[in-house]
């Protein structure tokens, strides 16, 4: 419940994964908000072959990583 009012309280929109710890009192502190499905390309040595599925749905589209990003802005949630 904790973290549908942080949820609430940053006015987020789609999946994020909230990054938070708890205190030994049971306090909650919330340190990170990360888009969710990740976009992480396949773009450190060791990660070559691992995409994310949002770049594997893109690639279905013969999108590359840089034709992701830059359609990203123009859907947008507009406020």
């Amino acid at each position: 419940m904790k973290i549908a009012v942080l949820y609430q309280a940053h006015e987020l929109k789609g999946l994020v994964r909230i990054d938070c710890r708890a205190a030994a009192d049971g306090t909650y502190y919330m340190f990170d908000f990360d888009l969710k499905p990740n976009l992480t390309g396949a773009a450190q040595p060791h990660r070559m072959n691992q995409d994310c599925l949002t770049m594997i749905s893109a690639e279905a589209q013969c999108w590359t990583y840089f034709d992701l990003l830059r359609a990203m802005p123009d859907n947008r949630w507009q406020l």
